[in-house]
């Protein structure tokens, strides 16, 4: 297959320590390698998301900082930490965290759920993007993330998973709104949803792997065979470099 010439980045890889996310920094690359990736966004494993969350800040900071830029390092703070998130958020920044991840489904809330206003707050206050994991439960829904953006105006979110296939027939009106602070990814999106959606917001979908639950050599040739080829270059980097904040 013809490999677009333009940056490529993947918007979620997982360095997890356990089960189907237990990946090496040393293999992710490879598999960039492989796939033509420039680039990866590096979040931790759901224990760290969930629990251990200094720690797994630290480690994914650690492995980025030794990567010569090819690794974005995100980070994570369960919002039920209360007093202690702002800490903890400051310190994952310090230490080099760059995208702000929330997953209700491990932590213990929804995407609209008032808990987690103070560390949103936070990383908007402080120019964070942030990534949301949508859930195969209620817990992360397509219609959750609106209320969650449409709070804080002055954020940039992205909807991980493409809103999961689960909420397809409610992913499209969300599309339709095009909220200037909202991109998506394309992570687990079936073809049929994935081509709908590339079609209906091109400007605002990102390649997302998944890996190492997904193949990324797979998934990027999965996603060249389903979108418009005149969408490919934004989807696969220049969408998620906007919502790093790389165009301002």
């Amino acid at each position: 297959m013809t490999r677009s010439a333009s940056r490529v980045c993947d918007a979620y890889c997982t360095l997890g320590l356990a089960r189907d996310e237990k990946q090496s920094a040393a293999d992710l690359l490879l598999g960039m390698d492989r796939a033509g990736v420039d680039a990866a966004l590096i979040a931790p494993g759901s224990e760290e998301l969930a629990v251990h969350n200094r720690a797994g800040n630290r480690r994914i900071a650690a492995i980025a900082a030794s990567a010569q830029g090819r690794l974005i390092p995100a980070f994570s703070v369960n919002p039920w930490r209360g007093a202690e998130a702002v800490d903890l958020l400051r310190e994952a920044v310090d230490e080099g965290g760059r995208v702000l991840i929330l997953a209700p489904h491990r932590q213990g809330c929804h995407l609209g759920d008032p808990v987690a206003d103070p560390v949103v707050d936070w990383a908007v206050s402080h120019n964070i993007p942030i990534y949301a994991h949508a859930s195969p439960s209620s817990s992360g829904t397509p219609s959750q993330m609106f209320l969650l953006v449409e709070r804080f105006p002055g954020g940039r979110f992205l909807l991980g998973r493409g809103g999961t296939t689960d909420y397809a027939s409610d992913m499209l009106p969300l599309l339709r709104l095009k909220l200037p602070n909202l991109w998506f990814d394309t992570g687990f999106v079936r073809p049929s949803a994935l081509r709908a959606y590339a079609e209906e917001a091109p400007g605002r979908m990102c390649f997302a792997s998944c890996a190492p639950q997904n193949a990324m050599g797979l998934e990027r040739d999965l996603l060249e065979e389903s979108v418009n080829p005149g969408h490919l270059s934004a989807i696969l980097g220049g969408n998620f470099l906007q919502f790093l904040g790389h165009d301002r």
